[in-house]
């Protein structure tokens, strides 16, 4: 990835280069070998401004005193263009080294796996007698991803059952009319009777 001092060469450059070009342009007028290196249509990719840019310098030096009196030193623009090579080479540094890091990164990934598959063998043929053992290798040898594991461990925890114990109900104290037995009602006719 490019770095901020990366950009900003590149962001400085190409607007200097272009107040030069321009400048170039109305000093062609007096100055026709400058003519060719006023065309500021540069675009695409860093190498061909960096071409162009270190052609304006060869051609303007010999004027530079003309392009001073329009406030474009052509020196500062040379230095500009070295510091924009030495950034696209620092770039390039990076990239390959990150390159680099990244296929020792496999290579060893590639070995670790191999080294799994080894294992698996190994293990395999020790404890062909032994299903049980051989099952727990199974599941064992399987590394969640933390995320995995974290989302895994909430999950379970949410589903667990509520092993608190139960808080006590409480019960309303009988009435008065409930502790006390009811007394039958008699009758008219049931007195007869008893009679």
């Amino acid at each position: 990835h490019r770095s901020k001092h990366d950009r900003g060469c590149r962001v400085d450059f190409r607007a200097a280069l272009v107040r030069a070009a321009n400048t170039a342009w109305v000093l062609s007028t007096s100055i026709p070998e400058l003519a060719d290196h006023a065309d500021t249509r540069v675009r695409i990719g860093d190498r061909q401004p960096l071409t162009f840019g270190r052609g304006f310098v060869a051609a303007a030096t010999p004027y530079a005193a003309q392009f001073a009196a329009h406030d474009i030193p052509i020196e500062g623009l040379g230095k500009q263009v070295e510091a924009l090579e030495a950034a696209l080479a620092e770039t390039t540094a990076r990239r390959d080294e990150l390159k680099q890091t990244r296929g020792r990164l496999k290579a060893s990934l590639t070995r670790a796996l191999a080294a799994v598959d080894t294992l698996d063998v190994t293990v395999a043929n020790t404890f062909a007698s032994d299903p049980v053992t051989l099952e727990a290798w199974k599941l064992e040898r399987r590394v969640d991803k933390p995320r995995q594991r974290a989302r895994a461990v909430k999950l379970a925890a949410s589903s667990a059952p509520d092993t608190s114990p139960a808080s006590p109900v409480a019960v309303a104290p009988a009435t008065a009319a409930e502790t006390v037995s009811e007394a039958p009602v008699v009758t008219d006719a049931d007195a007869t009777k008893a009679a």
